[in-house]
């Protein structure tokens, strides 16, 4: 519920491949919420990150979001991680 009005949301995780020698796939997560009733206009945001074979991706390992570093150019990311480019 937003403001009275009730919301339905739903989150696509998932993976693209970009090719790289190093990396072949990168973690691409997609979280949509729309008004009840009007899906045809959903706000959409596409999460692209990194992918570690390992420990799996940022929105995935459970690892405390540093809420100050998403504002901040200069911090190493949000998790502690660099950010990818």
């Amino acid at each position: 519920m937003v403001d009275g009005e009730p919301y339905l949301w739903r989150f696509a995780p998932g993976y693209e491949r970009i090719g790289s020698a190093s990396v072949s796939y990168r973690c691409r997560d997609i979280f949509m919420a729309y008004r009840k009733g009007q899906k045809l206009s959903p706000l959409r945001i596409v999460f692209s990150t990194w992918e570690d074979p390992v420990v799996g991706g940022p929105l995935r390992v459970g690892v405390a979001l540093d809420v100050d570093a998403l504002g901040d150019p200069n911090a190493a990311g949000a998790n502690g991680r660099p950010a990818c480019g």
